[in-house]
């Protein structure tokens, strides 16, 4: 282990991530997530929907085309 690198170093991006698309009212935005759970969090996080639109927020496994 490398004394100067960060002790609580986490790779943004690991093998366990999934790419996944995410929606809401025309708009979206592609992230990566360990199941879709998550990444459902993290499109609320980032659309910031009200209650009342929560349920026009999609998310889908990204396709590896």
């Amino acid at each position: 282990r490398d004394p100067h690198e960060p002790r609580n170093h986490q790779q943004t991006y690991s093998r366990n991530n999934t790419p996944y698309i995410a929606g809401f009212q025309g708009k979206k935005v592609g992230l990566y997530a360990e199941s879709l759970y998550a990444a459902k969090q993290k499109a609320v996080e980032h659309f910031r929907p009200s209650k009342k639109t929560m349920g026009l927020l999609w998310v889908e496994l990204a396709s590896e085309d």
